[in-house]
Parts: C-alpha cells; structure tokens; sequence
C-alpha cells in the first residue's frame, strides 16, 4: 500500500576496512559490518566494489527473532502472530554494469542464499523449521521447492516474484500438494475455511 516502514535504532555498531589496490579503481573489503548483535549484517572479506557501484562477493546475515523486529516500528503484525529465531544466513551478491534495462538495478544484481526462522505462528497454524533457499535474477526471485512442518502435517513450497511488477504476486508454475497431513480444528476451521469454500 505504499506505506513507509523506518528502521531505528541507537548505538549501531560500524567497522569498516577497505583496502584499494594501486593498479585498480575498486575497494577489496577487509572487514564490513553494521548493526547490533540481534540484526547484524557484514560483507565477507575480499568483497569487491568499483568506481562504477558494481561489486561481487558474500553479503552475511545475522538476525535473532523476534527481537530483530524491534527496529522497525512502523511493521505491523497481527496480535497473535509468532515468529523466533537465531540464524545466520550467507547470500552471494554481484552487481554488473547495466545490461538489460539501465533504469532498473535490479535486472543487473544476482543474490543466492538461504534464510529462515525456527518458527512461526498465526491463527492455530505453526511453521516449523522454515529455510527456504532464495535466487534473484533478472528481477525475478525464485524459491526453491522446499518443505517444512506445519502443525501435525507439512507444507511444501516453491514458486518465482517477479520484482519488476506491481503489485508483487507469487507465481507457481507446477502443481504440488500444499498441505498435507493437517488436521483442522475449531480455530483452524473457522479462520481459513471460509477461503476455501466460501458460503
């Protein structure tokens, strides 16, 4: 909906060392990182970037949940969402010189990686062991078919965004069994049913 959401926070920690070879116009990272210790984000060394905003190397995540959520005041959840976690997630990032559309950074920027939470809670429906494993490439993001517990059955996962259009909306291109295995009781029933068969 447009709505904007800030990040605040106090006292974030910064280190960085960049070293710049003589016979190059680009920075070699030594050591990059930014953030507290519950969202924490660094570049790995010998991650490099030119004069022109391109670059190439691993980006590394470090997040606890739900206490990361805490710096952004303006996301709103629902009052009986759950979400926890502590991981640290690795994506591999490369930024090129505009090829397809100079306009859009987006089409020129790869990122591969995986991120996850141990749980998460809404409405009588828990996610366990959530990891799903991301690529973003020519504007698309793609989620690799994945599966992970959902209450007493699983769910099972996949499907590509296609970040260039508006409004964003998942995309699957192949039939797989969403759910299986769940047993819906009272709670359950009422909340989701009525999307399914609608009276």
């Amino acid at each position: 909906d447009g709505k904007r959401i800030d990040f605040r926070a106090e006292n974030v920690p910064v280190r960085f060392n960049l070293r710049r070879p003589l016979t190059r116009h680009r920075l070699i990272v030594e050591q990059a990182e930014i953030g507290p210790a519950n969202l924490k984000a660094s570049l790995e060394k010998g991650f490099i970037l030119d004069e022109g905003g391109n670059f190439e190397g691993t980006l590394i995540l470090e997040y606890s949940l739900p206490e990361a959520l805490d710096y952004f005041p303006g996301l709103e959840m629902p009052q009986d969402f759950q979400i926890a976690g502590s991981k640290r997630a690795q994506f591999i990032l490369k930024k090129q010189p505009p090829r397809l559309r100079p306009k859009d950074p987006l089409f020129d920027l790869f990122a591969e990686g995986e991120i996850g939470v141990d749980t998460i809670g809404y409405g009588g429906l828990t996610m366990e062991d959530v990891r799903p494993s991301l690529t973003l490439k020519n504007a698309i993001l793609t989620i690799r078919p994945f599966t992970c517990k959902l209450n007493d059955g699983h769910a099972n996962f996949l499907g590509r965004i296609h970040l260039d259009k508006t409004p964003f909306a998942l995309v699957i291109d192949e039939e797989i069994p969403a759910i299986e295995g769940v047993t819906f009781e009272k709670q359950l029933a009422s909340r989701f049913l009525k999307f399914f068969n609608p009276i």
